[in-house]
């Protein structure tokens, strides 16, 4: 089940809507009741999860991807040890790390 939270700031309210598992899938801020348009949306970041991908030489991670209201995506892919593998910024620069068997960077 989703549920919503909404924490009220001045002049904007900020808002955060979680899946059932309680991971952020959206959130965003609105113009404040004191605005003259109330609950119109300023900003805005949706995240996607449980998306599973490849990496050559290494197998199938994890995905997470977030866009926000310009359109702009970034990727974090871990492994399934919870472990960062990659990750790309909003301009798709790919940053990596590589870990030891005992699970040091």
């Amino acid at each position: 089940m989703a549920s919503v939270s909404v924490n009220h700031g001045v002049p904007s309210v900020n808002f955060q809507i979680s899946d059932g598992a309680g991971r952020t899938v959206m959130s965003g801020q609105l113009k404040g009741p004191a605005d003259p348009s109330p609950s119109a949306l300023l900003d805005w970041q949706c995240t996607t999860y449980d998306t599973t991908v490849s990496i050559a030489g290494y197998g199938d991670v994890q995905e997470i991807q977030s866009i926000d209201q310009a359109n702009q995506i970034s990727k974090t892919r871990t492994d399934a040890g919870g472990r960062t593998m990659e990750s790309y910024d909003t301009l798709n620069k790919k940053s990596w790390a590589e870990y030891d068997p005992a699970g040091n960077v």
